[in-house]
């Protein structure tokens, strides 16, 4: 707003003296004096409104004389230029960028426009929105408690369009009186007891109270009480990135509420916990209503009826960390909702930046990718072209040159040992394609995964029962060892998803800029993600398991900070809510969720059927983060191909049926070999307990083998020794239960029975303890005379 500068830039060019202007163009910047033109030296301002955006307009005239045409006769025009302030309540005092064009030059033939020396400038900057003032808050009337009630004020937008000014004025307590009108959904009651509609970008819902801690709650702290136990710094419930989060050790939050009738309580939440933890809990006045163990993969509903009266509602979760690497255990609250507690909602509740009013008011709507939400006309319209926007952003921001993360990858055709690389930029796009892309265009020929080998163009497996051998031959897999199934994934470049199989699948709840993980060719990642989002890609598959019984899984991933490339604010780099976490049949397993260099990691997987889950979860208001995963092998599964080779264990002995798989050693058998082709039969009155064993156990004396050498059996006759006359017969005793303590035991002492409820089997001697379970602590029987100086037996 001066026209007196210090900077040394701006001089005439005749006089080398300062030029006295606002708006200057330096023409000669190797000069000694910084020779310039002067853009304009008279200022004027006006409003700025082009019916998406609004600010103030600079404008700057009578500049230096220029942009004439002698030969067509155009005459010289004074310089001039604009300066549009656009406002921007989230950028800050923000940056001065050339408009488009930047000017018209007036220096070509052709070049007779009346707007020839006008230079045009765009700054995105808070100070293009007015001053605060009362015009930019509404207040909100409270809830009716003895006669009271709480008026609070709070900005009609979020964020404020609007800076420095007028505070928001501290909340009063006014009079009232208990009233039962209602008002239908997207209108308040007033002071003087009527309904009124909300404001733009505002909403409500009848009978219902809503917290939502996306935005500003001012009664929050009269309302909502929380701790912990043992009481530590981070202490309790409280709000961070938008949704209230638990605390460490074991933290409460409770409210007390009076329900005019039978109503409701709904509150949507997220648990990240394992599933060994102690489950979150909602408790109805101490009473526990709802639990839950483990995690959710994204935000869940949960509703707990509510009878008429005054409840207290609490919320207790214990955060137990089972794992260095491990994600925080927490519970995230994004929202609370009592039904029934009021006949019409106290106040309207703000639209989150970036979200439009429905038409009944009665919720609000993101406005999606690539569109914002335009205040003055309360509806969503789309960002300029140079511009983005991802769901849960408060506005559009100026794209970023893409890179490597924005391109999904095709290969070409192998030649010379080398194949060439197309790029084809995602969709929807949230940068601007630079002019030349300097990413690599091409990369030595792909090999085959583990166990395939080149058919033409393609990669084939070998058939079943044959295996790849070093040589490139499909061979038999040799007498005597087993060869698991496999099944590989993002080992090779992949053009859509159809090619990974039925039993692959994403999927996004939230806040989503992807219906799922992003396929790119030759891995997936979990996109780009700015609000509150959980993506998961699943993998159906079945076991068969092997002489062990069990499969394995091996994946490479990686997480990255993407936040610098999107988005030009700082964001809490502490947090470590946003990662990501791996899931069989929904148990967590041990991972590190966060991995800046590519891990490699194998976990087992038991036979039968199974659902494989990577979860990613991005947490509004912390560092925007990508995940990328590739190279999935599954082994020993039902189907897929033989990759390598191993000897049959011991136990074990190699399946002629299958040529591929490996068989226990059936009972009255035993190897103590690997690589077998047979097992070795028991000698006599020796017994294999169970298949698959390794030796053969000796009976007791007084017991014999059996005709399967499966076990040992007794008549209950038997002497102390060969030469004795002396001659024992027990097999009149009875079923016998002796009862010590708080444990029962129940003998047969000839014949086996069964006593267990848990599958310990037939047994001699049963041990049933307090809790109900039973244990076998007598299989084998051994008839043993005692030592003569011991008491006698």
């Amino acid at each position: 707003c001066s026209k007196n500068h210090t900077n040394h830039t701006c001089f005439d060019p005749d006089t080398q003296q300062p030029l006295s202007t606002y708006s200057c163009e330096v023409v000669q910047p190797e000069s000694s004096v910084g020779k310039a033109m002067n853009l304009g030296e008279v200022i004027g301002y006006y409003f700025y409104d082009d019916g998406t955006e609004t600010g103030v307009i600079i404008e700057y005239t009578h500049g230096t004389y220029g942009c004439g045409n002698t030969r067509l006769g155009v005459p010289n025009v004074p310089r001039s230029s604009n300066v549009t302030l656009i406002c921007d309540p989230q950028a800050g005092i923000g940056l001065l960028v050339g408009g488009s064009p930047i000017h018209v030059p007036g220096n070509e033939d052709w070049d007779t426009s009346p707007d020839r020396c006008k230079y045009q400038f765009e700054w995105r900057t808070v100070y293009g929105c007015p001053l605060c003032s009362a015009a930019h808050w509404k207040e909100n009337k409270g809830a009716c408690i003895d006669n009271k009630s709480t008026v609070s004020y709070e900005w009609k937008s979020n964020p404020k369009e609007c800076h420095g000014g007028l505070p928001l004025p501290e909340p009063t307590t006014i009079s009232c009186q208990s009233s039962n009108n209602s008002c239908p959904d997207g209108q308040v009651l007033t002071f003087e007891e009527a309904c009124a509609p909300c404001w733009v970008n505002t909403y409500s819902r009848s009978e219902e109270e809503i917290y939502s801690f996306s935005q500003r709650i001012p009664e929050f702290d009269t309302l909502f009480t929380s701790d912990c136990t043992p009481i530590t710094e981070r202490c309790g419930f409280n709000v961070s990135s938008g949704l209230l989060i638990s605390g460490d050790e074991t933290s409460f939050l409770r409210v007390s509420k009076n329900f005019k009738r039978q109503g409701s309580i709904k509150i949507t939440l997220m648990v990240s916990s394992a599933p060994k933890n102690e489950p979150f809990a909602i408790l109805l006045d101490s009473k526990e209503v709802y639990t839950y163990s483990g995690t959710t993969f994204g935000f869940i509903d949960v509703t707990i009826p509510a009878p008429l009266g005054t409840h207290v509602v609490t919320l207790r979760f214990t955060k137990m960390v089972t794992s260095v690497n491990a994600r925080s255990s927490y519970v995230a609250i994004s929202q609370i909702v009592f039904h029934g507690t009021v006949d019409a909602a106290p106040r309207c509740i703000n639209c989150p930046a970036g979200f439009v009013s429905s038409p009944s008011r009665g919720s609000c709507i993101d406005c999606g990718v690539n569109k914002y939400h335009y205040a003055l006309k309360d509806q969503c319209v789309d960002c300029s072209n140079n511009t983005f926007r991802l769901p849960q952003f408060p506005v559009c921001r100026l794209k970023q040159i893409c890179n490597e993360l924005d391109y999904f990858k095709v290969y070409g055709t192998c030649i010379r040992n080398f194949s060439s690389i197309t790029y084809t930029l995602m969709t929807p796009a949230f940068c601007t394609e630079p002019t030349s892309l300097d990413l690599p265009q091409n990369r030595p020929c792909l090999t085959c995964p583990p166990g395939q080998y080149w058919y033409g163009d393609i990669c084939q497996t070998c058939p079943d029962g044959k295996y790849l051998a070093l040589d490139n031959r499909c061979v038999d897999i040799p007498v005597g060892h087993y060869s698991h199934k496999n099944i590989l994934y993002l080992y090779s470049p992949v053009r859509s998803w159809s090619h990974l199989g039925s039993e692959v699948s994403t999927s996004c709840t939230g806040y989503c800029s992807s219906s799922g993980w992003r396929l790119m060719g030759d891995h997936v990642d979990s996109g780009i993600n700015y609000g509150t989002a959980n993506l998961l890609f699943n993998i159906s598959t079945e076991i068969e398991g092997g002489p062990f019984g069990e499969g394995r899984v091996n994946f490479r991933y990686k997480t990255l900070s993407i936040n610098s490339h999107y988005i030009t604010t700082q964001r809490d780099p502490s947090s470590n809510l946003s990662g990501l976490q791996f899931f069989i049949d929904n148990q967590l397993q041990d991972m590190p969720y966060e991995s800046p260099v590519e891990s490699d990691i194998w976990f087992p997987i038991p036979a039968g059927k199974h659902n494989l889950v990577w979860s990613f979860s991005q947490i509004l208001n912390t560092e925007m983060k990508l995940a990328q995963l590739s190279h999935i092998r599954i082994e020993g599964t039902m189907t897929g191909y033989h990759i390598d080779t191993s000897p049959c264990p011991a136990g074990y002995i190699h399946n002629p049926s299958t040529n591929s798989g490996c068989i226990p050693c059936p009972l009255g058998t035993y190897q103590f070999r690997a690589g077998q082709q047979s097992c070795i039969p028991c000698a006599p009155n020796t017994v294999t307990l169970e298949p698959g064993s390794v030796e053969c156990t000796p009976c007791g004396a007084g017991s014999f083998s059996n005709d399967k050498l499966s076990d040992c059996v007794t008549n209950c006759v038997f002497s102390p020794s060969t030469n004795s006359t002396i001659e024992y017969q027990l097999a009149s005793i009875p079923e016998t239960v002796v009862q010590l303590g708080s444990e029962k035991y129940v003998f047969n002492l000839c014949q086996k029975a069964i006593h267990c409820i848990n599958g310990c089997g037939l047994s001699h001697i049963a041990q049933q303890t307090a809790n109900g379970n039973t244990f076998n602590i007598g299989h084998l029987i051994e008839f043993v005379m005692p030592n003569p100086s011991n008491e006698s037996k």
